[in-house]
């Protein structure tokens, strides 16, 4: 019997061994932190996670020393992912792992949603094109969702790439969501830094802010406190970038 990812019959991609380990779908008396107990379509958290076994730092001796995102654009994860308020801490990625699209989830389908989730202490660095803690690239849904400390880092050097607190592009709805995470982009030229998103490419953002500092270095380099660059027909509205971003502009390039 293959794993499946969502419920829905449709078998789930690569890593499906990584991933139904760390969200095995069923509930037991004595453990097992994510659920799906009848009528799924997507998972629920149903407790706290620290992917740190001393509670501290991550180690390669941790089950996930180098979490591989979820969903490509292949195989873009199409289900609900309700946290049900409960928090991811210490999650860690380094390197090109999850190829163009890095985070928890690597991009969320049109019909996709994340909802009620918090990640804590993260840290993300890696040379992808589209880096965000959450998710790499966004179509679907993401509301009631945050970014609490630690830090994402664009490493990829040939320019072209997105690098947010919350997603690296995000194209869909992002609703009562926030990010208090350190943002940074290395790649010497050509690259969007925000603090919630780097790249709004006709994408809508509803009542979230960031609070992280954001930077970036090279020439051709939008940086923004909430959004790194933004297509000429994107939407933000009750939203904001605070003061400790370090950017004057919450949009950093309203128009490209």
């Amino acid at each position: 019997m293959r794993w499946d990812l969502d419920g829905n019959g449709i078998p789930a991609p690569a890593n499906t061994t990584t991933y139904a380990a760390a969200f095995p779908n069923r509930i037991t008396a004595t453990s097992t932190p994510m659920g799906c107990p009848s009528a799924c379509t997507g998972y629920e958290l149903a407790m706290n996670l620290d992917f740190a076994a001393d509670g501290v730092a991550v180690t390669s001796t941790d089950a996930y020393p180098n979490w591989t995102s979820i969903g490509d654009s292949t195989n873009r994860y199409a289900a609900e992912f309700n946290g049900n308020g409960h928090t991811i801490t210490r999650l860690t990625i380094t390197g090109g792992v999850g190829g163009s699209y890095v985070g928890l989830f690597g991009v969320l389908a049109a019909n996709g949603v994340i909802r009620d989730l918090g990640l804590i202490d993260v840290s993300v660095s890696s040379g992808g094109f589209n880096v965000g803690i959450l998710v790499g690239v966004n179509v679907g849904e993401i509301t009631a969702s945050y970014i609490q400390g630690g830090s994402v880092t664009g490493t990829e050097q040939f320019g072209g790439n997105r690098v947010g607190g919350l997603t690296g592009t995000n194209e869909g709805t992002i609703r009562a969501s926030y990010s208090t995470a350190s943002v940074n982009e290395t790649s010497p030229s050509g690259t969007t830094v925000g603090g919630l998103v780097g790249r709004l490419n006709n994408g809508t953002i509803i009542a979230s802010y960031a609070a992280g500092p954001v930077s970036g270095a090279g020439a051709n380099t939008y940086i923004g406190g909430l959004v790194g660059s933004a297509t000429s027909s994107f939407v933000i509205t009750d939203s904001y970038c605070s003061a400790s971003t370090g950017q004057a502009n919450c949009v950093g390039n309203p128009a490209s």
